[in-house]
């Protein structure tokens, strides 16, 4: 899908479901394509793209030579989300592992909370990721959709934002705690 098409299939969900703080969609590029995809993207014109990660004191770099990334390279709404272009899901353990997750069983798998990368307070998340596959049908094997997995679509949520809106009909006066 083109940049255009992705920010159009979005569109609606973002305006009806206001707890969403970012839609996105991340490819799998192997180590050997890396600087070829990093070149298509700044061909694009995004002149700065690189691959990211976390350094230990939260700021963000290159990423790290890895056999495989998952970049956030389409994302919407762009606006306070700019800092998640490029970054690679598959270097923070919470996403990796839902990353596999979702990819070796075939259905939508959450991370645990964790610190978007967008966000500079102590606020915290969580995604949702969807994997897509090569082909029209994907085997039952985990094997084969180790090898058929092209990326994924995921969304971005603030905690506060979820719970925030799931109350904001209740009429009562409640204190309640989130585990």
């Amino acid at each position: 899908v083109s940049r255009n098409d992705f920010d159009r299939f979005v569109a609606r969900a973002l305006t009806s479901y206001p707890g969403i703080q970012a839609l996105e969609s991340a490819p799998v590029v192997r180590a050997e394509t890396r600087t070829e995809f990093e070149a298509a993207v700044k061909a694009e014109g995004y002149g700065r793209f690189q691959i990211t990660e976390r350094e230990s004191r939260g700021g963000l770099v290159p990423a790290k030579v890895r056999a495989t990334y998952v970049p956030v390279t389409y994302l919407q709404p762009w606006e306070g989300n700019e800092l998640a272009f490029g970054y690679d899901l598959m270097s923070d353990d919470s996403r990796r592992e839902a990353l596999e997750t979702a990819r070796d069983t075939g259905g939508v798998a959450a991370s645990g909370r964790i610190r978007l990368v967008q966000e500079n307070r102590d606020r915290f998340g969580f995604l949702v990721f969807l994997p897509l596959y090569r082909g029209q049908r994907v085997s039952g094997s985990v094997a084969d959709r180790r090898e058929q997995i092209q990326g994924y679509l995921l969304g971005v949520f603030r905690v506060s934002e979820v719970v925030e809106e799931s109350l904001e009909t209740l009429d009562y006066d409640i204190d309640f705690v989130l585990t």
